[in-house]
């Protein structure tokens, strides 16, 4: 039973129905997993700073792992430029959100879900020992942005082979922000600026932050009630 923070409960509980209806879901690769972790959060991506040419080889290899999985670009390509003020900077950014999916079929084809994480993290700076040198980021938020990517890849490979054949389902949209770390400045200019599908038929969106460590066993589920 889901809960608030403060262990009450919600005042209009909602339940969900998934089905895996058909061929069995393809399991999670681990080893893959950690590989895209260590290479998005490695030294050599220096962070993946707001905007950064670092932050542009991170959405790089992110639209390369999409497509080779057999993801869609999103309408506008795989990564879509974007420039906004960065309080933090004081300066205005030029970032880009990474965007591809997996079609629907039937009657749902044309209704969206959208499964979202922000990749950049804080760049090449000053460290807790006061030395200089990259945040590497893994936590925040490169667990949630390998995560969506093998979530994309277990989707696509579960279609290509069958699975849900003769069931009606939405499209999903997987989308990775760009300078979320200077103010949400990649999804704000996604929801106001250039929504890659349209809003009115986006019917749920999943945002993945900070997906690495549980803390004390505990799961926390953020929505609109909280």
């Amino acid at each position: 039973q889901l809960r608030f923070r403060g262990g009450g409960t919600l005042a209009n509980p909602h339940t969900w129905e998934f089905t895996t209806e058909g061929l069995p879901l393809p399991l999670p690769n681990q080893d893959s997993l950690l590989v895209h972790l260590e290479a998005i959060s490695h030294d050599s991506m220096r962070g993946r700073g707001s905007g950064s040419p670092d932050e542009l080889r991170a959405a790089e290899y992110l639209a390369d792992r999409y497509l080779s999985y057999g993801l869609q670009e999103a309408p506008g390509g795989a990564i879509q430029s974007f420039q906004a003020f960065s309080n933090r900077q004081n300066r205005v950014l030029d970032s880009r959100n990474v965007l591809a999916f997996v079609e629907g079929q039937g009657t749902l084809a044309q209704e969206w879900i959208v499964v979202g994480a922000h990749y950049d993290h804080i760049g090449f700076r000053n460290l807790p020992d006061e030395s200089e040198g990259p945040n590497n980021g893994a936590d925040d938020n490169g667990s949630g942005t390998v995560l969506i990517l093998e979530m994309a890849r277990i989707l696509q490979d579960y279609v290509d082979s069958g699975g849900m054949a003769s069931r009606d389902r939405r499209s999903v949209l997987f989308a990775g922000f760009g300078a979320e770390e200077d103010g949400l400045l990649g999804s704000c200019s996604y929801v106001y600026d250039n929504p890659a599908v349209p809003l009115a038929r986006t019917v749920a969106m999943m945002n993945f932050d900070m997906v690495g460590r549980l803390r004390g066993e505990t799961l926390y589920l953020s929505g609109g009630e909280t």
